[in-house]
């Protein structure tokens, strides 16, 4: 079993303990600093590490004053293999805002990609990219405007009307 939460800072069980059955979790993951994912998030935060980008960890201790103890800044692209649960864990560019990642979980029965936001790009979906390497895995896709009923400009698009303005 995968204990590890992406995203969710809500309190379950108190510190070591257990709540309704569950174990406690000790493996915390950010995407990225957006409020819808990090509600909950505070300056008092001991439940466990979080593992985040080097750009997210900066702006959470720059907002939240968290113990910087407990953030760990992983480098995108290269797998870090986390003690707990024996979790590789690979961050992925989300192609989202500064710092925005997907995390890649391997253990020895679960191979899981936790999208967080992210914006699809056709250099994404190449061979040789470091999303390539997630394929035929268990898929959590958090994203808000997944809805195909949402179009909106590329990135390449955008900033050439901001240049415009």
């Amino acid at each position: 079993m995968l204990r590890v939460r992406v995203d969710d800072w809500r309190r379950r069980g108190g510190r070591g303990g257990r709540k309704g059955g569950e174990e406690q979790v000790k493996l915390f993951f950010l995407t990225h600093m957006h409020a819808d994912h990090t509600q909950g998030l505070h300056s008092e935060w001991d439940e466990g590490m979080i593992y985040c980008s080097q750009v997210s960890r900066s702006l959470l201790l720059d907002k939240f004053d968290v113990d910087p103890v407990r953030v760990v800044a992983m480098e995108i692209g290269v797998p870090k293999l986390l003690r707990l649960d024996t979790v590789k864990v690979t961050c992925i560019d989300a192609n989202h805002c500064p710092g925005a990642v997907m995390f890649y979980f391997e253990t020895q029965d679960i191979r899981l990609l936790h999208t967080g936001d992210f914006r699809l790009s056709p250099a994404m979906i190449r061979e040789d990219s470091p999303l390539a390497m997630a394929r035929d895995c268990h898929l959590v896709v958090d994203n808000t405007y997944c809805d195909p009923k949402h179009t909106f400009p590329s990135q390449q698009e955008a900033g050439q009307r901001i240049l415009e303005l």
